[in-house]
């Protein structure tokens, strides 16, 4: 039992979650749900591992679930969102990795992956003109932060995409 002890629900979280005004007032206060909980942040890492692993094993469904959990407990961290749109595209649930890849390229813009993942799901689904536009957003905010060691990598795999994303286009027409 004790190599589940990290895995569990802290006794302390219990009154905080009894309680709707004491939890929205932590939540309010900045605190997330994986704090409220407990959880530690080599246990996230622990859970982020094995549901990694189910999208490397192909189980997208379970992958799915796991990176809701994840998603839903730590917000601000843009890997669960990753691994949540990479398990809904799988899927085929394109208005989830939308939804989820949109996420990770709000919480992380100076990386190319939510912007690259966002528009070649939208191009999937035949929506080329918000994958174009996604792009065009990625290279201003590149542009806006030109002298940052990341800006010219961003902008140059935003256009390569725009290339994808035209041929996908061409072949869908």
């Amino acid at each position: 039992m004790e190599e589940l002890e990290p895995f569990l629900m802290q006794e302390a979280a219990f009154p905080v979650l009894a309680d709707p005004e004491r939890l929205l007032g932590a939540i309010a206060q900045g605190a997330t749900l994986h704090e409220l909980l407990g959880f530690s942040a080599g246990a996230m890492r622990s859970f982020y591992r094995t549901a990694a692993h189910l999208i490397e094993e192909a189980r997208y469904k379970d992958a799915r679930d796991a990176f809701t959990f994840l998603s839903t407990l730590a917000p601000q961290i843009s890997e669960f969102w990753d691994g949540l749109g990479i398990a809904c595209f799988y899927l085929q649930e394109y208005d989830g990795a939308v939804e989820a890849f949109t996420q990770e390229a709000e919480l992380e813009p100076e990386s190319i992956n939510g912007f690259f993942m966002l528009a070649r799901t939208l191009a999937e689904v035949a929506r080329f003109d918000e994958a174009n536009a996604i792009l065009d957003r990625a290279i201003a905010y590149a542009g806006e932060h030109k002298t940052e060691p990341w800006a010219g990598e961003l902008i140059e795999s935003a256009e390569e995409t725009k290339v994808l994303v035209r041929r996908h286009a061409g072949r869908a027409a």
